[in-house]
């Protein structure tokens, strides 16, 4: 799996979302919603498609341990450079694997799967569910606005599956799973100059061109 995540790209990225330590921004929001899913007690965090780091600051007390795991090394340099103190690896979502059977109490990735053709898509989950520990929970981001798939002009992918695709995804790779939440979250709308989300039922109509609504979901793993 390659990376479009180039060092031009990255810039962007932030422009568009922001410093992660400030806690602002829609990406923050994101995370803040997703950080809310992780248990009280959770020695051991991996949250693979880390990016430069947005769930960070939104971690609690219980996590003990963080790794960031990336494909681009544009994304680690810039999330160590905000967050010396954590752990960061260069890794194939689809690929990775941890020596002497290194699982993790939670495994999350927020806003990867958005980017990642099907076939990709159902690799990471199954490499990621491998590594989820007995009685820890697997928590995701999908975007589930209909079933859509485009390509912008710069090749990356931005792709929409039903909820009901979701499931049905979940119950073929990890059928021993026990799905205990599912948040339709909120509307992500396309401007001509930048991405907003809005809650589902928002009071004002504030942009055009809706592209995607991100669905969390959070599934245990039996002891």
């Amino acid at each position: 799996m390659s990376t479009l995540w180039d060092k031009e790209r990255v810039k962007r990225y932030i422009r568009l979302y922001g410093d992660p330590r400030d806690k602002k921004g829609t990406q923050s929001q994101l995370c803040k919603d997703a950080a809310e899913l992780i248990p009280h007690r959770t020695p051991m965090l991996l949250d693979v498609g880390c990016g430069i780091g947005h769930l960070i600051p939104h971690l609690h007390e219980g996590v003990n341990s963080y790794t960031g795991l990336d494909l681009s090394p544009e994304m680690l340099k810039q999330a160590k450079e905000y967050f010396p103190e954590h752990n960061f690896v260069e890794k194939d979502a689809t690929t990775f694997k941890y020596p002497n059977g290194v699982s993790f109490e939670v495994v999350i990735s927020i806003s990867m799967f958005i980017h990642l053709p099907e076939g990709i898509a159902r690799l990471a989950l199954k490499n990621m569910w491998e590594h989820v520990a007995p009685g820890g929970s697997l928590i995701f981001g999908m975007e589930t606005l209909g079933n859509s798939v485009q390509i912008r002009p710069s090749g990356l992918l931005i792709r929409n599956q039903s909820p009901e695709k979701v499931k049905k995804m979940i119950a073929e790779i990890i059928p021993d799973a026990l799905m205990t939440y599912e948040f339709h979250q909120r509307v992500v709308y396309q401007t001509t100059s930048d991405v907003v989300f809005t809650r589902e039922s928002p009071n004002k109509l504030i942009s055009h061109a809706p592209v995607a609504r991100t669905t969390l979901y959070k599934v245990d793993k039996k002891l």
